[in-house]
């Protein structure tokens, strides 16, 4: 196209004007300096209205989505920026930009978004994205709350990373822009009590957890809760990068570890100090717990078994005292098995009689062989002799634990179970109001 003016413009200082895909902040905070003026600059001139060739040139090929690029320059590098015109549902007006590419990268691009919509709506003709516009001669994609794109280079939900013109400015905020959330996402970020979110990954289930835990610190800031003085959260999951991430997420752009005072953390999190909010591992969480009941001299970090270990040292020692059709057994089945029933399952834990749905006093011991042949076939995909032998298995494996003080995380997290239920046991591990879980 020519030179022309375009009727609309962008109010680049609204806080969802801005939206970047995670490719194009993934470039946007490797960029150079050089290049961050630029890409702002070209930014403010398609706000403005400007338009031509090199500022919105309409790109050819793609079946179900008005396509654009801006030369970011004209040098040796022959950057583009690939955006899209976008529309909320209150009428503010903003780009998407999809990525930042070389040009000889441009028509790869624009495959990526189009096959991205055919595996969105997989039984549909391919110019079913057209029901996103605002009208069939209309060049703005309309992002309703219930609409979900698809990632262009993965097969998972695209991240939208909402900003303004300051925000993109300041490297202090691009390591916490907030996400577009559906009207999905913000049914859960809104919903009292407990609340289980599945999903598969790349979901942005720990988003959700990010985003419910800031609006939970929010609603105690402005209307405290009944009797509850100050707001603790506590975060866990396996991997101190999700950690760190969530950390970020919650306004802390270098993250926040375990390691991390608590005067410090409520310093940065909450500046008026009415909550404190607590990253921690699985790991982390469970070692206190430990180290509160006073258990710590009963688990050796050097006696602990890992699969790897189960594996290779303790399982074939055991199998020496096992009958023989109990070595048919793969050391991984008698490792699950020990891991998610006889040790680690709520009957475990609980010491649930699911004859008599209740109850009864071996809370915190591993299952006995009636009842952990007695469970429903739903559960344990085994045979009825793959269970009488992966049981005694078990049992040759716990007689090497006990002759060698050895245990594995299920026999800590039973005797911190045990420790709970003393009079006094509760009493010795500090108190959340708000636990937060992320796949443990």
């Amino acid at each position: 196209g020519g030179e022309g003016q375009r009727t609309e413009v962008i109010d680049l200082f609204q806080p969802e004007s801005i939206k970047l895909s995670s490719e194009a902040l993934k470039w946007y905070t490797q960029a150079d300096t050089r290049q961050k003026a630029l890409f702002l600059r070209r930014l403010q001139q398609l706000a403005r209205g400007e338009r031509s060739r090199i500022l919105s040139k309409r790109l050819v090929g793609s079946k179900n989505y008005a396509i654009f690029e801006t030369y970011l320059d004209q040098a040796h590098t022959a950057q583009r920026i690939i955006f899209t015109e976008t529309r909320e549902r209150n009428g503010l007006h903003g780009l998407l930009v999809w990525f930042v590419a070389k040009h000889k990268h441009v028509s790869k691009c624009i495959d990526l978004i189009d096959s991205s919509n055919g595996r969105l709506n997989p039984k549909k003709r391919p110019a079913s994205a057209r029901s996103l516009f605002v009208q069939a001669n209309n060049e703005e994609m309309l992002l309703d709350d219930h609409i979900v794109l698809l990632d262009p280079a993965a097969n998972t939900p695209l991240k939208i990373y909402n900003a303004d013109i300051r925000m993109l400015g300041s490297e202090e905020s691009l390591g916490s822009l907030p996400l577009r959330l559906t009207s999905a996402e913000k049914a859960i970020i809104h919903m009292p009590g407990t609340v289980l979110v599945l999903g598969r990954s790349g979901t942005g289930k720990t988003i959700c957890i990010a985003n419910k835990m800031a609006f939970d610190r929010q609603q105690h800031t402005h209307k405290p809760t009944f009797g509850v003085s100050k707001m603790s959260q506590l975060f866990v999951a396996h991997s101190p990068r999700i950690c760190r991430l969530v950390g970020a997420l919650q306004g802390c752009p270098d993250g926040l570890s375990s390691a991390v005072s608590e005067a410090l953390l409520e310093d940065v999190v909450d500046a008026v100090q009415t909550t404190s909010m607590h990253l921690k591992t699985l790991d982390d969480v469970v070692a206190d717990a430990e180290k509160a009941m006073g258990l710590t001299e009963h688990f050796d970090p050097t006696s602990r078994v890992d699969y790897r270990r189960f594996k290779h040292e303790i399982f074939p020692r055991a199998l020496k005292s096992l009958k023989k059709r109990s070595c048919d057994l793969d050391p991984l089945i008698v490792w699950t098995v020990m891991r998610s029933f006889i040790k680690g399952s709520v009957e475990a834990v609980c010491g649930i009689d699911q004859t008599l749905k209740c109850a009864h006093a071996r809370q915190g011991r591993a299952l006995d062989n009636v009842t952990f042949i007695g469970l429903g076939e739903d559960r344990v995909r085994l045979t009825q002799w793959q269970r009488c032998a992966a049981f005694e298995a078990f049992e040759a494996v716990q007689h090497v634990y006990t002759n060698e003080r050895l245990w594995d995380d299920c026999d800590r997290l039973l005797a911190i179970h045990r420790a709970l239920q003393t009079p006094r046991g509760p009493g010795l591990l500090r108190t959340f109001y708000k636990v937060y879980v992320d796949e443990v």
